[in-house]
């Protein structure tokens, strides 16, 4: 399922579900919050 998707779910003011992509690397992108029309997504880097 993609992000779009996924963030597509959302209502407004729902909590965020909690999910992570990951890339061939180890980075993350999580979903970390989500207030009014804003979702929020935290990078966390992996290995270079």
């Amino acid at each position: 399922m993609s992000l779009r998707r996924e963030a597509g779910m959302l209502r407004r003011n729902e909590t965020a579900p909690e999910f992570t992509l990951r890339d061939l690397d180890g980075g993350e992108w999580r979903l970390s919050d989500q207030s009014e029309d804003v979702l929020v997504l935290t990078w966390i880097r992996g290995e270079w």
